[in-house]
């Protein structure tokens, strides 16, 4: 778990931690893309409520097209 200094807007809690979505689910810039990055989430560790969601390589995708 990471502290950060924004809070959840949910709950209020400052802990969180990362969780990962890729696969079918994974960020592709267009539908017949092949290139596609996983896509990350900050998880408010107390209730669950997705903070942010991210790709960490929004180059990779850029450069697909």
């Amino acid at each position: 778990m990471e502290n950060k200094e924004s809070k959840c807007p949910h709950c209020g809690s400052s802990e969180y931690f990362i969780g990962k979505q890729n696969g079918y689910a994974a960020m592709k810039i267009s539908y017949w893309s092949v290139i596609g990055e996983e896509v990350q989430h900050e998880i408010c560790a107390s209730c669950g409520t997705i903070i942010r969601s991210y790709i960490e390589n929004s180059q990779k995708l850029l450069s697909s097209l």
